[in-house]
């Protein structure tokens, strides 16, 4: 596989334009995610644990070179650095988007429960309104003959009775009206549930509603002589707060009976993984604090043997200690060379009147002799600090 091909399926990596295989890998991750998220808030993952550690171990779940094993050998080192380098900044942003819009969906079912006093979920929600959806346009339906006759007797002065045969002017109402009746549902439905906090959603529902199903009227009744839109524009207003009205009770009384209102796919597809993946991580964790926890152990061996060394320093006489004793030595040598000054105090008082009565030459091998002894002592300085 080349390195341009490569990158071409990089920049295919953004959710908007996946292909099958890679939106199936999307939504197994944001069903782990997801359930991550809410045992966070749950309080069923340790605190030490946070939401980059999950998108991490996500990240590793996949290897750039398992899934590009053809092209070790087609490419050079840094056209293949690069082109890992892409598909990881693009695994990056993937991650990323997930999770703005996960909580995006948390914090929009967090309203939901809160408008319809229940647990709900996005997906609970969804096959809801695909049950109650066809009632909801019958509802519509209900009421859009009394607004045409209501247009028809106002402004033609035409009367419409169920036995009679329909005037041409009632048909073409009702066949434009027919195309409103999905998109009519679906602003009742938008102003019910993605505006829970809004206070006065009915009416602003049926004015949206009531312009449009004036729009669609207008041209059937454009022929008549008096037809005024501002009485137009009431009338089909007046209609659609009934409509409205009518899908709002149908919805609350409906849903209370509703019982997969809270069903979660991710509970059922993700929560085994998800746990393990805790487990995991948790692992990890235990086994960077232990490691950690040596190494300052360690540390603190070190710094409790280093006050004993200065102690013997400083109770060194000072002119033994001027140049020995300012190297970095261990404690054993410092015991070494304390004990071995005071032998030589012990020898040097002993033989304090001898050493009086001896010549220049007999000084010169005392010295001698001090220097070799301080020769020794160095020399032990010099193997306990390499060592």
């Amino acid at each position: 596989m080349e390195t341009h091909i490569i990158f071409k399926h990089v920049q295919k990596m953004r959710p908007s334009c996946f292909s099958v295989e890679e939106q199936c890998c999307y939504y197994a991750e944001k069903m782990m995610l997801r359930q991550f998220m809410l045992m966070k808030q749950q309080g069923q993952v340790p605190d030490y644990l946070s939401v980059k550690d999950m998108k991490t171990w996500l990240l590793r779940g996949r290897r750039f070179l398992e899934e590009f094993q053809e092209i070790n050998e087609s490419i050079g080192e840094r056209d293949l650095f690069k082109a890992e380098l892409a598909w990881t900044a693009a695994r990056h942003f993937c991650l990323a988007q997930m999770e703005e819009e996960l909580l995006e969906e948390l914090d929009k079912e967090k309203q939901l429960s809160q408008l319809l006093s229940r647990k709900v979920t996005l997906e609970g929600l969804q096959m809801f309104v695909s049950v109650i959806y066809p009632a909801a346009e019958e509802d519509v339906q209900t009421f859009l003959p009394t607004m045409h006759s209501n247009l028809l007797g106002i402004f033609g002065g035409i009367q419409v009775t169920s036995g009679d045969d329909k005037p041409a002017e009632l048909l073409e109402l009702e066949q434009s009206a027919a195309s409103l009746v999905p998109e009519v549902v679906d602003i009742a439905l938008t102003f019910l549930l993605e505006e829970p906090e809004l206070k006065d959603k009915c009416n602003l529902a049926s004015a949206q509603i009531g312009k449009l199903l004036t729009d669609s009227a207008a041209p059937c009744l454009s022929h008549f002589v008096s037809v005024s839109r501002i009485v137009m524009l009431c009338i089909c207003t007046t209609a659609a707060r009934s409509i409205v009205k009518a899908i709002f009770e149908r919805f609350d009384q409906c849903s209370k009976s509703f019982h997969q209102m809270d069903y979660d796919e991710s509970y059922l597809s993700a929560r085994y993984g998800t746990i393990c993946a805790i487990h995991d991580m948790g692992n990890e964790k235990h086994l960077r604090l232990c490691t950690s926890e040596g190494q300052e152990e360690a540390l603190l061996q070190k710094r409790e043997v280093s006050p004993q060394l200065d102690e013997n320093m400083a109770t060194a006489p000072n002119d033994v200690t001027e140049d020995a004793f300012s190297a970095k030595s261990g404690t054993n040598v410092a015991v070494f060379m304390a004990d071995e000054i005071q032998v030589l105090q012990q020898e040097e008082e002993t033989q304090k009147s001898l050493i009086q009565h001896c010549d220049l030459k007999k000084k010169k091998g005392v010295r001698a002799f001090f220097r070799g002894v301080w020769k020794r002592m160095r020399s032990c300085f010099s193997a306990s600090t390499k060592d």
